[in-house]
């Protein structure tokens, strides 16, 4: 299995089944994909489409939308993991800015050759802490922090331990 396909499992396991949170400005979502990042690529996706989406189509839109994008195949391992499911979690460009501040990169939500070879070049284990607490402190900053931060708090912890672990081994 490769990287991406472990890390998938990893994001649709974390992101669950079919929801529809009137807190959620993403709207209907299933397995991570919202109606609204949807419409942004077909503007005439309705609730029954993402109640269909299949984990075939979402690992699709992952691998096009969120690994490419982020050059997970070009990062170390566990940094492509927190980038990876940050970006699903809370977009590209912020998983991006989060990844370049930890590795002391250019912050401009694009990662090219230098954040990648940044990231090759980094000592992972203070990167991958820098990266976490990036990303709660992008959570405790939204507005619908009081209804979801307590999940994405631990989600970001947990994806720290596995990252933490793959780190090690």
């Amino acid at each position: 299995m490769s990287e991406f396909e472990t890390f998938c499992e990893i994001v649709i396991r974390e992101e669950g089944g079919y929801s529809d949170h009137p807190a959620d400005d993403g709207g209907a979502t299933k397995y991570g994909i919202s109606i609204g990042f949807l419409r942004l690529i077909d503007p005439g996706v309705t609730k029954a489409d993402i109640q269909d989406l299949t984990i075939d189509g979402a690992r699709a839109i992952y691998r096009e939308h969120f690994w490419r994008p982020v050059r997970g195949d070009d990062l170390p391992p566990a940094l492509a993991l927190l980038v990876f499911d940050m970006a699903v979690n809370s977009g590209v460009s912020d998983a991006a800015k989060a990844l370049q501040a930890s590795v002391g990169a250019l912050e401009d939500g694009i990662i090219g050759s230098q954040t990648v070879a940044a990231s090759n070049g980094t000592m992972l284990y203070p990167a991958l802490i820098h990266m976490t607490t990036a990303r709660i402190l992008h959570f405790a900053k939204l507005d619908d922090f009081p209804v979801f931060g307590r999940g994405w708090v631990a989600r970001a912890l947990r994806l720290n331990n596995l990252a933490q672990e793959m780190n090690r081994g």
